[in-house]
């Protein structure tokens, strides 16, 4: 129960009035502990409470408000007449919470540097998301903001709440450096000759040999040398040695090339260097060296 008031002759007195000169009789009156009701404008909730014996509220956490901050308790929803502190409630009521919005401020480091414009330095938790102001540094590239947990921000997200205290991050500019009249220098085009397969080399020593014009003068000497009709050889046919006789090879320098390719039927390449050469066949080769090709039998 609560103490509600002193009741004389039936009515509720709170003082007694002057020229009273008899004894008089006071009744106290008492009643339940009120209910205090509480509207916290989405805030958070908090549950009905009574008061104690005296009629007080007790002590108790405020409620809580994202990016407000609360003012105190008001018996009007207009926020005109606050609650006191040792306020005593004689019935139940209805309180009011009041709000006001909490301002946040910023505090740049800007490590050297300096802002062009003037940056935001205050926000609210329903401040649109914005971007953070950068600054200026001279040889310097602005990276970002670090804030004291070590992430690196570059724009202000709405709902943030909080004082923020920022360092600006910078990173060395270093410019490109071009030297003046300098040309690149093409590339050396890569060249690649042909090479002769094993087969080309093989054949092409064994049908064709090249030889100087003048390393001739000896065979030639020594063929001049040999009788008209040549020696029977057991090793070579009766009828290889008949024609071999028939068979008359002019090897002189200046139309050795043609000769041999009527004789033969060997295209000579064209020769390029300084000295003429001659290819032989293998006969005329047979003919000017027959040591070399002697048979096993002779």
């Amino acid at each position: 129960m609560v103490f509600a008031g002193w009741r004389w002759n039936g009515k509720l007195v709170e003082y007694l009035p002057e020229g009273i000169h008899e004894d008089i009789h006071l009744e106290a009156v008492y009643g339940k502990r009120p209910l205090i009701s509480f509207e916290t404008f989405e805030g958070a909730r908090i549950a009905d409470r009574q008061t104690n014996d005296a009629g007080k509220l007790d002590a108790f956490r405020p409620p809580m408000r994202l990016g407000y901050d609360f003012t105190g308790w008001y018996f009007d929803e207009s926020l005109m007449h606050p609650v006191s502190e040792n306020q005593i409630f004689k019935q139940d009521t209805v309180l009011y919470a009041g709000w006001k919005k909490s301002v946040y401020s910023i505090t740049y480091n800007l490590n050297g540097g300096y802002f062009a414009d003037h940056p935001i330095e205050e926000f609210c938790y329903d401040t649109p998301t914005c971007f953070l102001d950068k600054p200026v540094k001279p040889g310097f590239i602005f990276k970002g903001w670090k804030d004291r947990r070590g992430r690196i921000l570059r724009s202000l997200m709405k709902g943030s709440m909080g004082e923020r205290v920022l360092s600006a991050v910078w990173e060395k500019d270093y410019p490109e450096v071009h030297i003046m009249g300098e040309t690149p220098q093409p590339l050396e085009p890569l060249i690649i000759e042909p090479q002769e397969t094993q087969e080309e080399i093989l054949s092409s020593s064994i049908e064709t040999t090249e030889f100087n014009v003048q390393d001739l003068d000896p065979i030639k000497t020594e063929m001049n040398s040999l009788p008209a009709k040549p020696l029977q050889n057991p090793g070579i046919p009766k009828e290889a040695n008949s024609s071999e006789q028939e068979t008359k090879i002019d090897v002189s320098p200046a139309n050795a090339p043609e000769q041999i390719q009527a004789q033969t039927g060997i295209e000579q390449k064209p020769v390029h260097e300084p000295k003429e050469r001659v290819v032989l066949s293998r006969k005329a080769r047979r003919m000017a060296a027959p040591d070399r090709f002697a048979s096993k039998n002779s």
